[in-house]
């Protein structure tokens, strides 16, 4: 009898717990696309570092556990990858990540001569992200962000 008391306790604070991490007014994390540096290239593979702006528009913290994500320059799929570093947003508060992703010369070919058509200084992107989180009844939260960067800083080759 004392166990199904013990577990009973046990289950409503999970509950209660969940019930104050899943609100009406939650907000998605929001991501931006900071900067693209090029790295080094393997047989038919590019290798490029991105770096993300991640904001936690919540007043809870956000622990993510991980990402999967794609990239699109004017258009043109770019770059895919994934990564499962740990990373604990606080409420109200950005963090600048960085990734690495990959591509093959063909995507990255697509997208880099739609670039080099483009007039605008402007380059638009977008991205689809999978965000993996700790948060009880949170799991996978899909993300999906357009928007615009300067070219000029877009891309930076590797500084040594």
């Amino acid at each position: 009898m004392r166990f199904v008391s013990t577990a009973f306790i046990f289950l409503v604070i999970i509950f209660i717990n969940s019930c104050a991490t899943w609100r009406s007014d939650y907000q998605a994390p929001d991501l931006s696309l900071v900067n693209i540096t090029m790295l080094e290239s393997q047989g038919f593979e590019q290798l490029y570092e991105v770096k993300l702006r991640i904001q936690n528009p919540n007043d809870l913290e956000f622990p993510i556990k991980g990402m999967s994500y794609r990239l699109n320059l004017m258009g043109a799929k770019f770059a895919t990858g994934v990564n499962d570093d740990k990373i604990l947003l606080k409420p109200f508060s950005e963090e600048v990540v960085t990734f690495k992703v990959t591509t093959n010369w063909l995507q990255a070919g697509r997208a880099l001569l739609n670039l080099s058509k483009q007039e605008n200084p402007v380059v638009d992107y977008s991205m689809n992200a999978k965000i993996h989180t700790d948060k009880l009844f949170l799991g996978t939260i899909p993300v999906e962000k357009v928007g615009k960067l300067e070219l000029e800083s877009l891309f930076n080759q590797e500084s040594n």
